[in-house]
């Protein structure tokens, strides 16, 4: 009996070494919006061409998994890309990245274009944000260019990942918060000459008691 459990037990391994990447990250990336146009490797290791997030182009990313998250009750995957390196990790209950750095062009999905990560670190629960934490740097896009590179530090706010920005002159706001595949961001603009006032205003956004201000919605 203890021979052919010993035997069972290396093919479950064999299987499991050969199992393909793609079978685990769909595991992993499940409702996330994790998607790529093509997924090769094994469960150790292996590669996703053209990966995107939500709609936003990763470029190709390389993984290889992390055996002793395993005796964690996770898998984590090492991650290097030509736009973010890090991690990413699934678990019993939670899932999320950490230690993500890296730019990407997020022009399309949200209403800004160049958006610059250090150390993030997030982690979900369902629907539901945990812990949040890391720099983030973005470079609002057409018309709203001119608010400059704005900065902020991400977090948790009633189970809702949120991202508040703001210039260094601290004129220029943007909130944007996460949901379930949706986002909303509010962008506040204050101190502004007149005749830019008269240029934002036809670009969208109305005057209010703070200053100009829009906000946007959309899925992810």
């Amino acid at each position: 009996m203890n021979r052919l459990a010993a035997i069972a037990l290396g093919l479950f391994a064999a299987l499991l070494a050969l199992m393909p990447l793609r079978i685990a990250l769909s595991g992993i990336s499940s409702g996330s919006g994790l998607g790529a146009a093509a997924v090769s490797g094994t469960i150790w290791k292996g590669q996703m061409l053209g990966a995107a997030f939500g709609g936003t182009a990763l470029g190709d990313i390389s993984f290889a998994l992390q055996p002793l998250s395993l005796f964690q009750g996770r898998a984590a995957y090492a991650l290097d890309g030509t736009a973010m390196t890090g991690q990413l990790w699934r678990g019993w209950g939670g899932a999320g990245v950490r230690g993500l750095s890296g730019q990407v062009n997020v022009a399309g999905a949200l209403p800004i274009g160049l958006a610059q990560a250090r150390a993030v670190t997030v982690t979900m629960a369902g629907d539901q944000c945990r812990s949040a934490s890391g720099e983030v740097q973005v470079q609002p896009q057409g018309p709203l260019a001119a608010a400059g590179m704005l900065s902020g530090t991400l977090a948790c706010d009633n189970g809702i990942l949120s991202l508040p920005l703001a210039s260094a002159d601290g004129r220029s706001f943007l909130d944007i918060r996460l949901g379930k595949r949706q986002w909303t961001a509010r962008l506040r603009l204050t101190g502004l000459p007149p005749e830019r006032v008269a240029m934002l205003e036809a670009a969208g956004l109305r005057a209010g008691p703070d200053g100009l201000a829009m906000t946007q919605e959309g899925r992810w």
